[in-house]
């Protein structure tokens, strides 16, 4: 049996971590880049079907990762929320991780993301695997390669899970523990397990396989199949679903001054959010109340009135001036690894000044000449967010 360490399954459950949260960015990218307007009452009600599905399994990436980040506590590490600008290399059968507006082979690359074991790489749209030094070319044998090491080390090391369970999210805190028929996962098509033991890690390893990535068999509700199916209906009706978006754009890529400030917040709203969800992670003396006020920042208002329709926002306005047609996107730039703050007491004061900032920025940005009208009412959710922290600090004592 291989001697493995701590160390070295710390190092790849960083790696699926990486792997989660570029997979959950790039799913959410060629959504958000699809058309709202100037289709078809058909055309329109079949992208409206296709980016809820993308969106579903988004949501599932985001609960991966998070799966990741319970297991990562429970055996010691601390949560890994960064990666690589796009675009950036990957061992997965040759596809590159970037942001690509949706298309054919955007969603013949999700397809080969999500092979089952059972389905050949070519016939799953998948490239010739590159040289890599990586010791898996594909989700499921990253996993695989966990779950291997995860037995191996539980066996040799009786103090594996060492973490402390209450630093862990888990889907009763999130309101999503319950059955729903069709989906695998509770609401919001999310489970969150918590990780205290072999069988309870290993169960984690299975849901994600299960799920998608590396699944064994091709089932109904899978990520590869949910993927297939929108190619091959896609393929069926052949039209333009998507804006013209940049890929992987850039602050230098996009020169429209209206474009170039909302891009700008994007940026910082996402930067926001990850220092939310890293202090959240890994909280050190918070208690339960304090915690649940991250939760109730992070998880709903802040991606869905402020991380979501900024990054919509964006895929509906030129890129350049003059207008040639392109459109700017959003960035999901980590900008390096995120790192945790470890005092608590400071921690929560630069949150909350991070916040107010974006906040008060956005409001700003709203009132220059040719803004969005929509933009005003996402400073406004940005604000009233704003005041959801500030307002949790007081009322659990926090500075």
């Amino acid at each position: 049996m291989v001697a493995y360490t701590r160390a070295d399954l710390l190092t790849l459950l960083a790696e699926a971590a990486e792997v989660e949260h570029s997979l959950m960015c790039q799913y959410l990218f060629a959504a958000y880049s699809m058309k709202r307007s100037g289709l078809t009452d058909e055309q329109q009600n079949l992208v409206f079907d296709w980016e809820r599905t993308i969106l579903l399994v988004a949501r599932q990436e985001m609960e991966h990762l998070g799966l990741v980040i319970n297991l990562t506590t429970a055996v010691g590490g601390a949560p890994t929320l960064g990666h690589p600008t796009f675009p950036y290399p990957t061992s997965l059968f040759g596809h590159e991780m970037a942001l690509e507006p949706f298309s054919v082979p955007v969603l013949q690359k999700f397809v080969c993301f999500e092979r089952p074991d059972t389905v050949h790489p070519v016939d799953a749209f998948c490239r010739a695997a590159p040289l890599t030094t990586k010791p898996y070319q594909t989700v499921g044998e990253l996993y695989e390669r966990l779950r291997t090491m995860l037995i191996a080390l539980a066996a040799q090391t009786p103090d594996l899970f060492i973490g402390p369970p209450d630093a862990q999210v888990v889907g009763g805190q999130l309101g999503t523990d319950f059955p729903r028929l069709g989906c695998l996962g509770g609401g919001y098509d999310v489970f969150m397990r918590p990780v205290t033991d072999l069988p309870s890690a290993l169960a984690v390893i299975d849901l994600v396989i299960e799920q998608g990535e590396g699944a064994p068999m091709d089932h109904e509700i899978s990520h590869y199949r949910r993927f297939l199916d929108i190619l091959q209906d896609f393929d069926a009706h052949s039209f333009a679903a998507a804006e013209q978006v940049l890929s992987n754009p850039t602050a230098a890529a996009i020169t429209n001054p209206a474009a170039s400030a909302v891009f700008s917040l994007f940026d910082e709203a996402y930067g926001v959010l990850l220092a939310i969800l890293a202090r959240m992670f890994s909280h050190s003396d918070e208690t339960e109340d304090d915690v649940a006020v991250l939760r109730s920042v992070a998880f709903m208002p802040l991606m869905t009135m402020g991380i979501r329709p900024l990054a919509e926002l964006l895929t509906t306005m030129p890129a350049h001036l003059p207008d040639d047609g392109w459109r700017a996107g959003p960035s999901f730039d980590s900008h390096g690894p995120v790192l945790v703050l470890p005092h608590r007491a400071a921690a929560w004061t630069v949150l909350s000044e991070s916040l107010d900032g974006l906040a008060a920025r956005a409001l700003a940005t709203a009132g220059e000449p040719g803004m969005p009208k929509r933009l005003r009412y996402i400073a406004q959710s940005l604000n009233l967010i704003a005041q959801r922290l500030s307002a949790g600090l007081g009322m659990v004592g926090a500075p």
